[in-house]
């Protein structure tokens, strides 16, 4: 990650995104987890759009977030490819059994920063209604640096005369949640079961909001 990069594109970027993504942002309890991140720690969040990136930068400005790209992003040109890089997006490539991008993220959580996940692996297609299967890449980065998951919901509304809806969710500790007595991959598997209804249970709070506003 650049710094300077990073920090010039949220700057020259504030003012537009107030204007297009109106957002409004929620919470399952600020009083546990606002929108300041101590520490190391993961984001992961549903997918809807690839203003979702945009728009979390946003939501936790205060923190560098070193953001999980698919490798299709890096190979659409050379600048957007060169941009990803400086403002700390790290490579994933879905098709390859390479772990390395996995590594570069647990150094990063081990040294106190700040991942963000869409564990759904890619967005969904026309057809495809609410959450996607959850990828285990969430669980594995937290049980492996030892930090908690933040659990975000995003409704994806973006745009026109829509505001774009957040709710922000209570840190998930998987490792405390682990158990000696399951294998490794049953504790994957369950956990990761448990952050994808934890999403989905934060979205339905988010519409349960929005509809008494």
């Amino acid at each position: 990650m650049n710094k300077l990069v990073a920090w010039f594109v949220k700057v020259t970027g504030f003012l537009p995104q107030l204007i297009f993504f109106k957002k409004k942002i929620y919470y399952q309890n600020k009083k546990v987890q606002g929108r300041k991140i101590k520490g190391g720690a993961i984001v992961a969040s549903n997918h809807n759009s690839l203003l979702d990136f945009a728009l979390l930068m946003y939501v936790f400005m205060q923190r560098d977030m070193y953001t999980l790209v698919a490798e299709v992003m890096f190979q659409k040109n050379v600048f957007l490819s060169w941009l990803l890089k400086r403002i700390g997006c790290i490579r994933v490539d879905r098709f390859k059994s390479d772990t390395s991008s996995l590594n570069v993220a647990i150094k990063k959580l081990r040294k106190g920063k700040v991942v963000e996940i869409f564990p759904e692996g890619r967005l969904p297609l026309k057809h495809e209604k609410g959450l996607l299967p959850f990828k285990t890449g969430a669980v594995h980065l937290a049980l492996k640096s030892n930090t908690p998951i933040i659990p975000v919901y995003l409704d994806g509304k973006y745009g026109k005369k829509q505001s774009a809806g957040v709710m922000i969710g209570e840190p998930i500790d998987v490792c405390k949640m682990y158990n000696p007595l399951k294998t490794e991959k049953e504790n994957v598997d369950e956990l990761t079961e448990y952050l994808k209804n934890a999403i989905k249970a934060l979205g339905e709070k988010l519409n349960e909001v929005k509809e008494k506003k």
